[in-house]
């Protein structure tokens, strides 16, 4: 019958045992308890062989895991470069191809396919600030002096349907497709 294996704490409890035994005279200093020392030694040299190889294993699988992880953090790149291609093409349907037929192509601003309706239509884009000539309204404090620029916006937009202008602000009107 098969002896069960001992574990490593039991192997090196066994060892301390059997060499304390021998050291104090508890048990005679025979072969067979030779033997018996021996055995445990070799069992527990198997044990922390078997160990060694684990933790090399699992080194092993660690490294193979971080290549893997490197590989797809490049791929999640990869995509996210082509997710701003994608966008910055639509920018360009959105901003200038579409505009640029509904404008020549299309009857009183509006186009229609198959698919959509799109609509010409003008409203206010980002705004312009001289930071040099802008009033001290807009000017906001933080760590540093920065432009507000929500308001500034907000501002020369209202200026601008009243026919003013507010010094180191322009803003345009550019125009946008709503697709109906």
């Amino acid at each position: 019958m098969p002896k069960n294996k001992q574990t490593t704490r039991e192997l090196l409890s066994d060892l301390i045992a059997i060499e304390s035994e021998l050291e104090l005279g508890l048990i005679p200093d025979t072969q067979e308890n030779k033997n018996r020392l021996s055995v445990t030694k070799k069992s527990l040299e198997k044990k922390m062989q078997n160990i060694d190889d684990f933790q090399l294993e699992l080194k092993r699988r660690e490294k193979l895991l971080d290549a893997e992880a490197k590989v797809y953090m490049e791929e999640i790149t990869s995509l996210r470069n082509k997710m701003k291609k994608i966008a910055s093409i639509r920018m360009f349907f959105d901003g200038t191809l579409i505009p640029a037929v509904v404008k020549q192509a299309g009857k009183d601003g509006v186009y229609e396919t198959e698919r959509a309706r799109y609509k010409l239509y003008e409203t206010y884009g980002g705004v312009e600030v001289d930071e040099n000539n802008v009033l001290p309204k807009y000017k906001k404090m933080k760590v540093e002096n920065y432009i507000d620029r929500a308001e500034a916006r907000k501002d020369a937009i209202a200026a601008d349907k009243k026919g003013e202008r507010i010094p180191g602000i322009s803003i345009k009107k550019v125009e946008r497709i709503r697709k109906t």
